[in-house]
C-alpha cells in the first residue's frame, strides 16, 4: 500500500511540475527549481538537527540500559538468595520485579514518544525556515514558481541551469 501511494503521488507531482513548466512557457514565467534532499543533506541547520536527535538518543539509550542493567541485578539477586529467603519475601520481590519492568516498558514508550515529538518539532522549524527562504529568494530573484525535486521523481526533467539548490543553500546557511 505504502509502495502504491508513492507511486500515485510521484505521478500526481510529475503532473502537477509539468503543467507548471506548461504555464510557464505559454506565460513567460520564470521558473527554477531546488533539489530537496541535497537542500537537507547540506543544510548546516538540518546537521544540527540530527546532531542534537543523536545526542538526546543517547542519553536516552544510556538511561534504559542503567534501569535495565538494575533490574538484572535485581533479578539475579532473586535467583541467587531464592532457598535463603521466605515464599512470602519472595512473592513480593517477584511482584516488584513485575512492577519495575512495567515501568521500564512504559519509560520507554514515553521515550519514543518524546523523541518522535522532539524529532518532529525541530524538523517543522527546519522546514518553516527553509520555506520562507525560498520563498525570499524567489521574491528577490523575480522567479514566479520554484518547484521542489524529490528522489521519488516528482519532476522529470529539468534543464541544470533552472537548478537554484545552491543558491538557496547559501542563503540558508548565512
Amino acid at each position: 500500500m505504502n509502495k502504491k501511494l508513492t507511486l500515485i503521488l510521484s505521478i500526481v507531482a510529475i503532473l502537477v511540475s509539468s503543467y507548471a513548466i506548461y504555464e510557464s512557457n505559454s506565460k513567460n514565467l520564470k521558473v527554477a527549481y531546488v533539489d530537496t534532499a541535497v537542500l537537507l543533506n547540506k543544510y548546516e541547520g538540518m546537521q544540527k538537527v540530527k546532531e542534537t536527535m543523536e545526542k538526546r538518543k543517547i542519553e536516552w539509550r544510556a538511561n534504559l540500559d542503567t534501569l535495565s542493567s538494575e533490574l538484572d541485578k535485581e533479578r539475579k539477586k532473586l535467583m541467587d538468595d531464592k532457598e535463603k529467603i521466605s515464599q512470602r519475601e519472595r512473592q513480593l520481590t517477584e511482584e516488584l520485579i513485575t512492577r519495575k519492568i512495567t515501568e521500564l516498558q512504559q519509560y520507554q514508550q514515553a521515550i519514543n514518544q518524546k523523541a518522535q515529538e522532539e524529532e518532529s518539532k525541530l524538523n517543522a522549524e527546519v522546514s518553516q525556515k527553509i520555506n520562507k527562504v525560498i520563498t525570499e529568494f524567489a521574491n528577490d530573484e523575480g522567479f514566479d514558481v520554484i518547484l521542489g525535486a524529490t528522489q521519488v521523481g516528482n519532476l522529470a526533467f529539468a534543464k541544470e541551469e533552472l537548478d537554484v539548490t545552491e543558491d538557496i543553500l547559501k542563503r540558508l546557511q548565512q
